[in-house]
């Protein structure tokens, strides 16, 4: 174990999740399942809660063109092509994924990926998200996670980003999981001392 890096960047991944708790009507959380990771590949699940852990959306989403599924990706979450037989297309639940988000930050872990996979599958699917004015205001809790351990990568010169644990792997899941790092991150003590970086995916322990 080392001392953390920079002792601000962990005390202001605390103050950002304590602020979030406290104004809880200007969030969400958004977690996503795919087809793969290829840049071919689209979303076939979509969940959003809100920061007091009520459920807004939790759907499967049928491919309008892709007929097949990583292995690799059904293996992490489950999900065959069968069961999204009577799940309805990414355009039918658009408009509900705009007011969902509309106005409020969304919080993703690993935003990046989630948000590039909504690109993809608009895309794919021939929607026009310019069209619909669909502009989402995101938070990365992956990156907020990150700079609270402090494990530091001197290859990427900046702090080692961390999977996040889950005893499933839906995108439900995902999201109630994002939640309760946000609960622990917030319940960490704000010092100015130097503290000992712990190792990464512990948090969950106390969530048992």
């Amino acid at each position: 174990m080392r001392t953390h890096r920079n002792i601000k960047d962990r005390n202001e991944s605390i103050t950002w999740a304590r602020n979030a708790l406290k104004d809880p009507d200007r969030f969400v959380i958004m977690d996503t399942e795919t087809t793969g990771l290829a840049k071919t590949d689209v979303i076939i699940q979509i969940a959003i809660i809100d920061l007091n852990g009520s459920t807004l959306i939790d759907t499967l989403v049928k491919p309008t063109k892709r007929k097949r599924m990583s292995p690799g990706a059904t293996d992490v979450h489950g999900i065959t092509m069968g069961m999204l037989k009577s799940a309805p297309y990414f355009v039918e639940i658009m408009d509900n994924l705009i007011k969902l988000t509309e106005g409020k930050k969304v919080i993703i872990y690993n935003a990046r990926f989630d948000t590039q996979m909504i690109v993809q599958t608009c895309a794919y699917d021939e929607i026009d998200i310019r069209n619909r004015k669909w502009y989402m205001d995101c938070e990365c809790a992956m990156v907020l996670y990150s700079r609270f351990v402090g494990d530091w990568s001197d290859y990427h010169n900046d702090y080692k980003f961390h999977k996040l644990p889950t005893a499933g792997h839906s995108a439900i899941d995902d999201c109630n999981a994002t939640l309760n790092l946000i609960k622990f991150i917030a319940g960490a003590e704000i010092t100015e001392e130097p503290v000992v970086a712990k190792p990464a995916n512990k948090w969950w322990q106390f969530w048992k």
